[in-house]
């Protein structure tokens, strides 16, 4: 049997300390360089050093403008370049097997 013991809810919402926010030499905030709010930090730590978070190395920052959620109201809209968002085997197994609706659990 398995229980939920808690679940958690929560934005870690970074904060601008003297108007600057910090980044990485690309300009990426990243879970090394990421300013929590100071209640949130021991929360923040203890995800960290029991690696609930990575970090994705060598990502294409086209595909960062891009929320699963926006995408997945294109494609059950079937709104006009919604296949522009997605990779072409994705598209093609959207479409072969009528995935056009929300399923409910």
């Amino acid at each position: 049997a398995t229980a939920v013991l808690f679940e958690l809810d929560i934005d870690l919402v970074w904060i601008i300390e003297g108007g600057l926010i910090t980044t990485d030499e690309d300009g990426l905030v990243t879970i090394d360089n990421l300013l929590v709010a100071r209640n949130l930090r021991n929360l923040y730590k203890y995800i960290r050093e029991n690696n609930f978070l990575e970090n994705i190395n060598n990502c294409d920052r086209g595909n960062m403008s891009l929320f699963s959620r926006d995408v997945f109201k294109l494609v059950l809209s079937r709104s006009d370049g919604w296949k522009k968002s997605l990779p072409e085997c994705v598209c093609d197994l959207i479409e072969q097997n009528n995935l056009w609706r929300e399923h409910s659990n």
